[in-house]
């Protein structure tokens, strides 16, 4: 870190050329306007949002977020740079002008922030963003209007927080991504305006460190605990001004040669399933087709030389201009060949989370598997959780994210069904779900991956204080298509245990099989254990809530669905054990059990496989 300061301490930037030159250069343009217009239906598409923002007054700037209205000034300067209609440039200016007439951009919700958030810094980042790409459109006069609203909405509030680390994010300790997002983004708008401050180099110096502290916080296998969406995400705010930052200094100083950028794409190469969702555990959304992800990775493909990860990017191509001009389909010497990634299966220990699949093809099936801490930003009570996908749809899912509400940021975050235990696929224990805490992880105990299965085993023991003594879960994907669950439950007394499975589709009984269907993907799942003879129960819930949104500032009433599997008697232990196969809707034959609870065997004949329990997990023969 102290090489890339005390270079960017000394190093002269580059001289003032014309604008587009903040992440591309103007010469590029002819460039990005010819690949845009090569995309079937991206100029058109260009012209309807541009047409729809056209339509609303620019001077009004709605609540409750400024960085919206000022990411609708960064679109409609995008409209301006492809589609070249004037009436788009003076629609962008007057947003601008707008933006810098509000008395704040901080968002009410960071009250805790006493001179800056990363809204403040979305903000400066998308009107100097616009502001680039409206190159010659806008007059030496109101460049100047803009640097001096800069000056009072962003730069002061973003060197009193950072000079003396005043904000919880400035903190040399602070591991939330608010750091990256934060710095990634002021800096920005420090790398856009640095020959008009004479303050700007010791802002990009503090932005500089933000970043590199955040960067150094990446564990070696690339992840990070909140998930790949928000991860993704605030990190392109940081690889947007790494590439500005870059370009202002001629190369000298590179924050793409961190070694955390050399491994991060994997946490969301390995965590992209074959459909194209995200494994969305936490606050995090699905869609990895979200236009901060896929660019996210493809920067980082591109200035890392990763094939596989440029390849994954790619299957996600947005209409953004920093798209167009950061990807060339067709690389002369020295361009990134697109690579099919090596491996199958991935661990990420840090954020207690495991993924396999059967092959990099769109319809291939994919299991994942989380039991981590729930100390950590946005995260859910989720140990020993799962999802699945086959033939590119979701069977098993996570609830995954809903608009925040009232409470969401408090202690009263556990009452929405997506954050709690009962959003996803682990136990209830006396209708009872898991405990925040740093006292309370689930973990990640053992990960095999061969060439004809994949065992992961979770231990979310400390997860239920007062309900449960031992929780471990043992998942076993055979590949292709068979999915092995076991769980071993030792409870504080005697407990009532529900076992939950949220599905995708439709859910539907056949006898003792639960058959889930979407569209033309099914899993067949069959309960061996508990001892059917004691008695059970099946449970089809539905559970609508209803609030009032903070981001949308409107009602939703979002659902969650899951079959529940119970035993009828409270027990002071169960050893629970599913087999699912995918692809099928009749297992008739296809499975060989015997035996009973801690002693039994379960064989998969058309795989040649056998599994037994051993001691609290499983082994395959």
């Amino acid at each position: 870190m102290n090489t890339w300061l005390d270079t960017l301490a000394t190093v002269d930037f580059c001289e003032p050329c014309p604008r587009p030159h903040l992440l591309f250069d103007a010469a590029q343009v002819a460039g990005v306007r010819r690949r845009a217009a090569e995309q079937p239906g991206l100029i058109q598409r260009m012209r309807e949002r541009s047409n729809k923002l056209l339509a609303t007054d620019a001077r009004l700037v709605p609540p409750p977020l400024a960085m919206w209205p000022a990411r609708d000034a960064f679109y409609m300067a995008e409209g301006f740079l492809l589609l070249e209609d004037p009436a788009l440039a003076a629609w962008t200016w007057t947003r601008i002008e707008a933006m810098l007439a509000e008395t704040t951009w901080k968002f009410s919700l960071h009250g805790g922030c006493p001179c800056c958030d990363h809204v403040m810094g979305n903000v400066a980042a998308w009107l100097s963003c616009a502001h680039d790409l409206l190159g010659p459109a806008v007059t030496e006069a109101q460049t100047h209007r803009l640097a001096d609203g800069l000056r009072r909405h962003i730069l002061q509030p973003f060197l009193d927080g950072t000079r003396t680390r005043a904000e919880f994010w400035a903190k040399a300790e602070t591991e939330s991504n608010w750091k990256i997002m934060t710095c990634g983004e002021a800096g920005l708008a420090f790398c856009a305006f640095a020959d008009y401050w004479p303050e700007a180099r010791e802002a990009l110096g503090l932005a500089t460190r933000g970043v590199i502290e955040t960067l150094d916080r990446v564990p070696p296998e690339g992840d990070w605990p909140e998930g790949v969406m928000y991860w993704m995400t605030t990190l392109f705010m940081g690889l947007r001004f790494a590439l500005a930052l870059k370009r202002l200094t001629n190369g000298k100083v590179d924050l793409f040669a961190h070694p955390a950028l050399r491994r991060t794409g994997d946490f969301a190469t390995m965590l992209i399933t074959p459909g194209g969702r995200n494994y969305d555990f936490g606050d995090n959304r699905a869609d990895a087709s979200a236009e901060n992800v896929s660019l996210c990775l493809l920067l980082l493909g591109v200035h890392t030389g990763r094939g596989d990860w440029l390849g994954q990017a790619r299957r996600f191509p947005n209409d953004s201009v920093l798209w167009l001009a950061s990807d060339d389909p067709a690389p002369g010497p020295g361009g990134v060949p697109v690579q099919t990634p090596a491996r199958l299966a991935a661990l990420f220990p840090r954020t207690g989370v495991a993924s396999v699949r059967s092959g990099w093809r769109p319809d291939d099936s994919f299991v994942g598997f989380k039991s981590g801490p729930s100390n950590v930003g946005h995260s859910h009570l989720d140990a020993n959780s799962f999802i699945v996908e086959a033939a590119g749809k979701p069977l098993l899912i996570d609830e995954g994210f809903w608009w925040y509400g009232p409470g969401c940021f408090e202690r009263w975050r556990w009452d929405f069904d997506n954050c709690a235990t009962i959003g996803h696929n682990t136990l209830l224990v006396d209708g009872k779900g898991q405990t925040l805490g740093a006292d309370h992880p689930g973990r990640l105990t053992r990960f095999e991956s061969h060439p004809r299965y994949h065992l992961t085993v979770g231990d979310a023991s400390a997860c239920y204080p007062g309900l449960l003594k031992k929780f471990i879960r043992s998942w076993l994907f055979i590949v292709p298509d068979v999915l092995i669950v076991r769980d071993v439950v030792a409870c504080e007394g005697e407990r009532h245990v529900e076992w939950l499975m949220h599905h995708a589709g439709t859910v539907r009984s056949d006898d003792v099989l639960s058959i889930v269907e979407n569209g033309n993907a099914a899993l067949t799942v069959r309960p061996f254990l508990l001892d059917r003879t004691l008695g059970w129960r099946v449970a089809d819930v539905c559970r609508t809530s209803l609030f009032n949104a903070y981001d949308l500032a409107e009602e939703i009433r979002p659902s969650i669905r899951y079959r529940a599997f119970s035993p009828l008697r409270p027990a002071e232990s169960f050893e629970f054990l599913f087999g699912m196969r995918l692809g099928a809707t009749n297992d008739t034959a296809f499975w060989q059990f015997e035996g009973a609870p801690g002693d039994w065997t379960l064989r998969v004949a058309s795989h040649d496989l056998t599994v037994r329990p051993q001691a609290d997990s499983v082994t395959v023969a």
